[in-house]
């Protein structure tokens, strides 16, 4: 792995080596990733709530989406019951005790920090609750358990609007529109179980992982093969110019 990263290291350093005014559009790679389902674990603390509440426990196997629990309590609760049910859990969430709660994943800091040293990494996450102290809360956990400055963090239901080369996240649908909007980056759809893919995914510029160990050799080579397309278009300007 480390022979990996210092080879994409060099790449940059060969390119830097030949002119930077030859290179004027060369900049570091730009990862995003999403909070919730792949930096926290949302879906644990909210399978604890269906628990609490309705005294049935789920698997991690038994969420499909990070933040759509109600196909779970039709399962536990009187059809009456549920709109109660749902009303206690969305304020659970609301709460920014709720944000701070939350547990890491494991693995994800350590992975975060190794792709610093070949890219500048971005959180882009969506504040769908109705309290306004969730962004402060958001961010201060990210600082904590991440690592991540409050500079990097982008908040926006509409993720598919930010520019990145690689864009991974839980949710499908998210993936999808991100991966439609820049076909030449990389979608990771990054799953919690084996049944998560809703439907084949419509963009060839899409792959479904939940090994943080397979993800940096993934973004690596999808990097290095665009940085050496790029080099290999600007020699030929050079020489053309020549």
């Amino acid at each position: 792995m480390a022979k990996k990263v210092n080879r994409l290291v060099d790449l940059f350093l060969y390119v830097l080596s030949c002119g930077w005014s030859y290179y004027p559009f060369m900049a570091r790679p730009v990862l995003l990733f999403d909070c919730d389902g792949v930096l926290s674990d949302f879906s644990k603390k909210c399978l604890e709530i269906v628990k609490e509440l309705t005294g049935e426990e789920f698997s991690r196997e038994d969420v499909v989406d990070t933040f759509h629990f109600e196909y779970l309590l039709r399962e536990t609760c009187m059809e009456s019951s549920m709109p109660i049910v749902r009303d206690i859990i969305d304020h659970r969430i609301n709460t920014p005790e709720f944000c701070m709660s939350l547990a890491p994943v494991a693995g994800a800091r350590g992975v975060l920090d190794r792709l610093r040293d070949i890219a500048d990494v971005y959180v882009v996450t969506t504040l769908p609750y109705r309290t306004f102290e969730w962004a402060p809360h958001r961010v201060r956990w990210l600082e904590e358990h991440m690592n991540v400055s409050r500079d990097d963090v982008i908040f926006t239901k509409k993720k598919y609007l930010v520019q990145g080369d690689v864009f991974v996240d839980d949710m499908q649908a998210n993936v999808e529109a991100w991966a439609r909007a820049h076909p030449r980056g990389m979608g990771v759809l990054w799953s919690q179980n084996s049944g998560q893919v809703a439907a084949p995914f419509k963009s060839d510029n899409i792959v479904e992982l939940r090994d943080w160990n397979k993800l940096i050799p993934m973004i690596i080579r999808h990097i290095e093969s665009h940085t050496k397309t790029l080099i290999n278009a600007v020699d030929s300007h050079r020489r053309n110019r020549v």
